[in-house]
């Protein structure tokens, strides 16, 4: 797997080291064998999920991850000083009548 990179999964309040896709600059993709063999999508910056959905495939996590970094790249760098900011509503709402 190519970009293959270590980041810091940080969902529960817990540092936890895991290993991911990288897709762009700041989302991963990881395998989560603990939890029921599916992929989530991280956000690279705090750690957590960009989007809270399991992927029992992870060919469709990373679809989604690079649909994700084409559609709403150019909001990730707000992760940069908020990371817990959600960029998806932040998107919405500064494109004149929504997405």
């Amino acid at each position: 797997m190519k970009n293959v990179i270590t980041f810091a999964d940080k969902v529960n309040n817990t540092t936890v080291r895991k290993k991911g896709k990288k897709v762009g600059d700041y989302l991963v993709v990881a395998y989560e064998f603990d939890k029921g063999h599916s992929s989530r999508i991280y956000n690279l910056v705090s750690g957590k999920f960009a989007l809270d959905i399991q992927f029992a495939n992870i060919d469709d996590a990373e679809a989604v991850a690079e649909f994700l970094d084409s559609q709403f790249g150019e909001y990730f760098p707000i992760w940069d000083i908020y990371p817990n900011a959600d960029v998806f509503s932040l998107a919405k709402w500064s494109v004149m009548d929504g997405i």
